[in-house]
């Protein structure tokens, strides 16, 4: 079995580090983000246009949630197992993957491995919570009424660190492919990346200020000059993957990413837990951390981004 582990630091990019950003630089500068997130309009419209191909859409929740309720002629594979090799033989790499969960937050970093491998990976934007407005089936969602804390922002801009060593990381294999997913699949394992609540982060940002973390912003650069969490700078997702940018990250200090609702800051928390930095993500993005939607836009909104589109058992 493939393993990668961390060994330390390096000033220069080992091998196995090497191959995992590559694969995401190619991946993020390709244009391919820009289409990876389906709303559940498009995703019907998808399924039902004549004389297409559909995508195959792959349902990530647990067999009882699928069971259930879910998008009908979806098959299901539990995100703890679709990175095993037999399940990957089954993915087509002609036609789309379009992956629904939740809330699309697993369903993001899965596609970032996904999308580095090769496939064309998409996610239902929101979720299950994008296509019905049945909280039986889909009960994880955003309400910013009840979960935004009304934190205060800057639009001051906030300089990277600067550059400094990137962590060791090692790998037992020379295979490109074996080891991207040998560190996708120990983050899987081990749970990782972390996620973090507002109030938890806030805590941390506030009384904790020797074990705080770097709180990094990968909104887009005209977005986070709106306003951003105090102290944050910006760390844009598409360019997540540059050497020139990655030196700049702590390789031993932990790192909270946020960016609109926990989608893209998913992707970026995932890539850098697999190149070995210490990532957490915060639940729900920005949005959880103001409710001021001049600076935090594009948060879920059950009125307008959910819909009663038919599910079957």
């Amino acid at each position: 079995m493939t393993r990668v582990t961390v060994n330390g630091v390096s000033s220069k990019p080992t091998r196995a580090f090497e191959i995992i950003r590559s694969a995401a630089e190619a991946y993020l500068s390709s244009g391919q983000p820009s289409r990876v997130y389906v709303s559940a309009d498009r995703l019907r419209a998808w399924l039902a246009a004549p004389g297409k191909r559909p995508p195959v859409v792959v349902d990530i929740r647990t067999s009882d949630a699928y069971t259930h309720g879910h998008i009908p002629g979806t098959v299901n594979v539990p995100w703890q197992q679709v990175l095993e090799t037999d399940n990957l033989t089954h993915l087509p790499n002609d036609r789309a993957i379009v992956l629904v969960g939740d809330n699309g937050h697993m369903e993001s970093r899965l596609a970032l491995v996904l999308n580095m491998l090769g496939y064309d990976a998409r996610v239902l934007r929101f979720g299950l919570a994008s296509w019905t407005r049945n909280r039986d089936v889909a009960p994880k969602r955003f309400d910013q009424r009840a979960m935004a804390a009304g934190y205060p922002v800057e639009s001051t801009p906030v300089a990277l660190p600067s550059p400094g060593p990137l962590p060791a990381l090692e790998s037992d294999v020379d295979n490109a492919r074996s080891t991207i997913l040998a560190a996708a699949r120990a983050c899987l394992i081990q749970g990782k990346p972390d996620e973090i609540r507002v109030e938890a982060l806030f805590a941390r940002m506030t009384s904790e200020l020797d074990r705080s973390p770097l709180v990094l912003s990968v909104r887009k650069p005209e977005h986070y000059a709106l306003g951003h969490v105090p102290g944050a700078p910006n760390f844009y997702y598409a360019e997540s993957a540059r050497l020139d940018r990655l030196r700049c990250l702590p390789a031993e200090r932990p790192i909270a990413i946020y960016c609109y609702v926990g989608h893209s800051s998913n992707q970026t928390a995932m890539l850098l837990q697999m190149l070995g930095y210490q990532a957490t993500n915060l639940t729900w993005g920005l949005a959880s951390w103001t409710p001021d939607e001049s600076v935090a836009m594009a948060a879920f909104k059950e009125s307008e981004d959910a819909r009663d589109y038919p599910l079957e058992t």
